[in-house]
């Protein structure tokens, strides 16, 4: 990435982000959703690639996610993120 983005201040690493929101994707049965069906897939592959985005466009791109949850499930892991990375004083943007 730092040859591709020479600029960029690189923090943690995505492997653990998306291993954290997949376990909770499958903590609340998501998981036979996010195989089968295309919106469930795309949707949390959006969820996926927040970290990807410039701190200052994630709260923003997550509250976009969130009106768009079309389930509790969703809306429960839309929470979940908000929770524990987005407004959490031990993991910031």
């Amino acid at each position: 990435m730092k040859e591709v983005q020479s600029g960029v201040d690189m923090h943690g690493w995505s492997f653990h982000w998306t291993q954290a929101v997949w376990r909770e994707v499958a903590g609340l049965g998501l998981q036979p959703d996010y195989n089968k069906k295309e919106t469930v897939y795309q949707y949390v592959k959006k969820m996926m690639a927040l970290p990807f985005l410039p701190a200052e466009h994630i709260g923003q791109a997550h509250r976009k996610l969130t009106l768009q949850a079309g389930t509790p499930a969703l809306e429960h892991l839309c929470t979940y993120v908000r929770d524990t990375w987005i407004e959490s004083t031990v993991w910031t943007p």
